[in-house]
């Protein structure tokens, strides 16, 4: 039966979420070369375990160009910033902007928890830079706009990291229903508009100043 969030889909949406699902692979035309893939992973470790931020966001910006390569994508840029903004809801792990005018679209990920301030273990901020490469190859390559936050959308972020680590990967499960599917996520529309509500908010609290009460709604956290 068919939960009330499908209902309130408009058709193309419910044809783009249906269409999220059943593809499980991310849309790589080829292997990230291996040698570049390990090399860049190391390097991101190390520059992660030294907590040196220009490195950490030159690294990144490699293996986003090498995915990017591989799955025959325009580039994206990539940013790396320090603390994750954070309310009451959660904290951002990292966030995907689209063009905006001669603006290229571009990739931010935090490297510090909000509440600890510890620098994001590696394989768990790999996996945040990742998700966002998803949201890119979604608009850019399958041309699914939202880019909802679907099982195949998770696969797909799993296949990705299969192909940076391994040769070898199985191909994953299907699910071919997608009224079974969770709601969908937001998308990076919606979530930019969130984490400049955040941050206005952030600024507010530390200036003293009021804010009206509202409560966006936020990407999930990661």
């Amino acid at each position: 039966m068919p939960t009330a969030w499908w209902q309130r889909l408009r058709p193309a949406q419910r044809a783009e979420y249906e269409q999220s699902v059943r593809l499980t692979r991310a849309p790589l035309r080829q292997l990230p070369d291996p040698a570049a893939a390990r090399d860049a992973l190391d390097a991101l470790a190390r520059a992660l375990a030294r907590d040196e931020r220009p490195r950490v966001e030159q690294v990144c910006a490699d293996i986003a160009r090498l995915l990017c390569g591989a799955a025959a994508a325009p580039p994206v840029a990539v940013r790396v910033a320090g603390t994750r903004p954070s309310e009451a809801r959660g904290e951002l792990h990292g966030l995907y902007e689209l063009p905006s005018g001669t603006a290229p679209p571009r990739i931010t990920v935090w490297m510090r928890t909000a509440q600890r301030r510890d620098v994001v273990k590696p394989r768990t901020f790999l996996r945040v830079l990742l998700h966002e490469i998803v949201h890119h190859l979604d608009v850019t390559v399958l041309e699914l706009p939202s880019s909802f936050h679907t099982p195949g959308f998770f696969q797909r972020e799993s296949h990705l990291m299969r192909a940076l680590t391994s040769r070898d990967s199985p191909p994953p499960r299907q699910r071919t229903s997608a009224v079974e599917c969770d709601p969908p996520g937001p998308t990076p529309a919606e979530g930019i508009a969130a984490v400049r509500s955040v941050l206005a908010r952030l600024r507010a609290r530390e200036s003293g100043e009021s804010d009206d009460g509202t409560r966006p709604r936020g990407p999930r956290s990661r």
